[in-house]
């Protein structure tokens, strides 16, 4: 059984309030974190001046 993740990727664009979930992250044994990004996620450098992407924790009810 796979594992589920410990946080959530998610972006917000400054400009327009708008946000979505981008993928999700699994914290490893050495404290490093492998990133998923969810199918068809693109990110380019001239739309990055407006978003503010950040991983968020998973809450633990929501793993069960």
């Amino acid at each position: 059984m796979s594992r589920l993740p410990d946080y959530r990727l998610r972006v917000l664009d400054k400009a327009n309030n708008k946000s979505a979930t981008l993928g999700a992250g699994w914290l490893n044994k050495d404290g490093s974190i492998t990133l998923n990004l969810n199918v068809c996620t693109t990110l380019s450098y001239e739309s990055m001046k407006d978003l503010s992407v950040n991983l968020f924790p998973v809450d633990t009810k929501d793993k069960k």
